[in-house]
Formats: structure tokens, C-alpha cells, sequence
């Protein structure tokens, strides 16, 4: 037996984790085998009504939301997403609650040492849906809902099996691993199905070439595809996320009440860091957005939100990203007034024109603080790093 003494949180932090190294492409050698043959150790022996599985470049984590928190009004519901915003347990959640340590720890201090041996070679993440496979399991929940981490193909929670695969938003991301255009991205977000697969839900990529290739994936692997056209009327990508996850419920035949598939978005709560409103006097909202598509998204959907606001924007983002891209799209937006860049570790280095850089985490809770005397409104976006330290400062109101 594991040492007690030994938390499954402790454990896990020992691990590889790319999430931290940004060493992704260790990826290009990567084989979903060794994962395969470690989960064949345990035994599976429970499935829920329904699996979902979501892949996409953008929006998959509000999409994930809002499945589940409409579901949960009538049945038992586990969600599992990545990354964490501030603490590693909001990974799993079951019926809307963080996993509760003793159960992980539980888990884990049931094995034995040799098991406990063969998950030392594993990755962070590989674990983390590993224990999330089994916290699930028992509690034997109705539905199951697990977002991929990067890409699909060789994502670990394509051995989940899930009956429904769900396709969001197609972007240019991690391209030094999935593919230098949005068709190679596609491929392998799509990879994630396998025999499983029944039924795939896409969102209307509005682009042919990526929606031939989605009609003629489904034709060619025999399982029902849906493509969700969304409305236009749309206020923003939460409004787009909720009406598709009403969407894919409808379609699903599951009994829900009308009520809680008829609200508007705003009724219900907002996925936390996404266009999450932070302060109301002066505006402070956040966003995750950390790709040119999902920042260009999220600004049109402010400019909707808040038509007469022009933002200072504090940039945090992550040197493997097209970093000139984003900053691009900020200092040439119409509702931006000014741009700040984090150049403090782990984020981008560069130096922009037009821009003020953040040299350090003092001066970026300066800078925060100045533009709330200021009464200025800001949006604080990109990595979800700095989420915690923006909560750290509000946790008092």
C-alpha cells in the first residue's frame, strides 16, 4: 500500500507536465499505447447514460460549462477540462463541485506498489484523466462530459470512448504540433473519435473547405453528424456556447425541463475566465482568449456587450503563441485605448511598439490598481496564469 501520508496532490505534481515545461513538441514521438495498456489495469466496469467529448481550438471550455450545468438540473453530471484556473482539483467536478481530495487520495493510496510504481512514467495529464476515469466511475454518474487537453488524435481522453464527439471552433493554435493550417488542426481534433463513435456535433465552421472535410470524416467512419448553425443574433461566444449545448440536448432526446433549455445565458452562471466580469465600477473583465482568432472574437463580443466602452487591455501571453498576432489585433482594435504587455516570466519577451510593458507582477498589480483609482475600464486576457493573482487582489470584496 501507498504511504498515507502521500497526497494524490503531491503525487501528481511530481509529474511531467507540459502545461508548465511548454515542451510540447515531445508530442511529435508521442504513442496513446502505453496509456491504453495502463488503463487496461483497472477494471471499468460502469458506463453512464452518455459520454461527451470536446475538442476545438476555441470555446470548448464554456461549451463544456454550460453541458453541463444544464444537465445538472435533472441527472448526476461529471466534467472534466483542462487547464486549471486555480487549483488543480477544478479539473474534475462532479455535479458542479470540485473533486473533494480524500477521494483522489483514497484512490490512490488503494494501490499497490507496483501499480503505483507504473504511474510514475505517466504524465500530469495522462494521470489527471486516469483519476478522473475512476473518481467517476464511483460515483457511477448519469453523464459524462471530458474536454481534450491538445489536439484529439493522441489526446488521453480519446481511450475515454465517448459516444458523442463535439467540435467547436476551428483556429490556428499549437501549430508546431497539430498542423500549420486550420484543415491539419481539424484532422486531428477529429481523431479523437474512434469505434465508440456514434454521433458527431459540429459548430458551423462557416468555411467549406472545413465543413466538407467534417461531412465527408463522418461519411467515411459511418456516424451521424449535426452541424449547428448559429444564430446571428448572438451577443457573444457564451450566448453561441449555450445555444449549442441546448442544441446537442435537443438532439440527444434527453429529458429536460423546457426551462432550464429555454433561459437566456445570461440567467446562468458564466464558465469562470471567460468574459468573466470581475468588478462592475470601474469595468474589469477577464478572458482566456490567448490565440489571434479567440482575442479578435472577444473583442467584437465587448464592442457588443459594452458599445461605448474603449478598454485598456493587459496582454499575459505565453511566448509559444503567435505572440505579434495578438498583439497585432489589440493596438489596431477600435475599442482598445491601451495595450500593456507582461513581459515578467514564464511570458513573451518581445517588446511591441505602441505598447507599455509590465516588467514584473508588482507592477502589473500597480498598473491594475492605477486604472481602478482611474476608474478605467480594463480587460485583463491571455494566459490563465494571472487569473489567480487578479482573484488574489478582489478576494476581500
Amino acid at each position: 500500500m501507498l504511504n498515507p501520508k502521500i497526497s494524490f496532490l503531491e503525487f501528481i505534481e511530481s509529474l511531467p507536465n507540459m502545461e508548465k515545461t511548454r515542451n510540447f513538441y515531445s508530442l511529435k514521438a508521442y504513442s496513446l499505447k502505453p496509456f491504453e495498456e495502463l488503463l487496461s489495469i483497472f477494471k471499468f466496469n460502469y458506463r453512464p447514460k452518455l459520454r461527451f467529448s470536446i475538442v476545438g481550438t476555441n470555446g470548448k471550455g464554456s461549451l463544456a460549462h454550460y453541458l453541463s450545468t444544464v444537465l445538472q438540473s435533472k441527472y448526476s453530471v461529471g466534467l472534466y477540462t483542462s487547464p486549471h484556473l486555480i487549483h488543480p482539483f477544478e479539473r474534475i467536478r462532479i455535479n458542479g463541485q470540485n473533486v473533494q481530495a480524500s477521494i483522489l487520495d483514497e484512490i490512490l493510496n488503494g494501490m499497490n506498489i507496483e501499480t503505483l510504481t507504473k504511474l510514475k512514467d505517466y504524465s500530469y495529464f495522462e494521470i489527471f484523466t486516469l483519476f478522473c476515469m475512476l473518481s467517476f466511475q464511483e460515483k457511477k454518474l448519469d453523464y459524462e462530459i471530458y474536454e481534450a487537453g491538445l489536439g484529439g488524435r493522441l489526446d488521453a481522453t480519446k481511450l475515454v470512448h465517448s459516444e458523442v464527439i463535439i467540435l467547436t471552433k476551428i483556429d490556428l493554435d499549437h501549430m508546431q504540433i497539430l498542423g500549420s493550417t486550420k484543415e491539419k488542426i481539424l484532422l486531428e481534433k477529429l481523431g479523437i473519435c474512434n469505434s465508440s463513435t456514434k454521433r458527431i456535433y459540429a459548430l458551423d465552421p462557416f468555411n467549406d473547405k472545413l465543413k466538407n472535410i467534417i461531412q465527408e470524416f463522418a461519411k467515411q467512419n459511418s456516424v451521424e453528424l449535426e452541424i449547428f448553425k448559429q444564430d446571428d443574433s448572438s451577443s457573444n461566444y457564451l450566448d453561441i456556447s449555450y445555444q449549442f449545448a441546448n442544441f446537442i440536448l435537443r438532439k440527444e432526446g434527453i429529458l429536460l425541463d423546457t426551462l432550464n433549455l429555454n433561459k437566456d445565458w445570461k440567467d446562468l452562471p458564466r464558465p469562470p475566465g471567460r468574459l468573466e466580469l470581475i468588478k462592475n465600477t470601474p469595468l474589469i473583465i477577464y478572458d482566456t482568449g490567448h490565440n489571434p482568432g479567440a482575442c479578435e472574437n472577444l473583442l467584437k463580443d465587448l464592442n457588443k456587450l459594452y458599445p461605448k466602452v474603449a478598454w485598456d487591455c493587459m496582454l499575459s501571453i505565453l511566448p509559444d503563441k503567435d505572440v505579434p498576432g495578438i498583439y497585432k489585433i489589440f493596438q489596431n482594435a477600435k475599442n482598445v485605448d491601451t495595450v500593456y504587455a507582461s513581459h515578467f516570466p514564464p511570458f513573451s519577451l518581445d517588446l511591441i511598439p505602441n505598447g507599455i510593458s509590465i516588467a514584473n507582477e508588482d507592477f502589473w498589480v500597480r498598473t491594475l490598481k492605477s486604472n481602478i483609482k482611474k476608474e478605467r475600464p480594463t480587460l485583463v486576457c491571455g494566459s490563465f496564469r494571472v487569473y489567480k493573482l487578479l482573484k488574489e487582489m478582489f478576494a476581500n470584496e
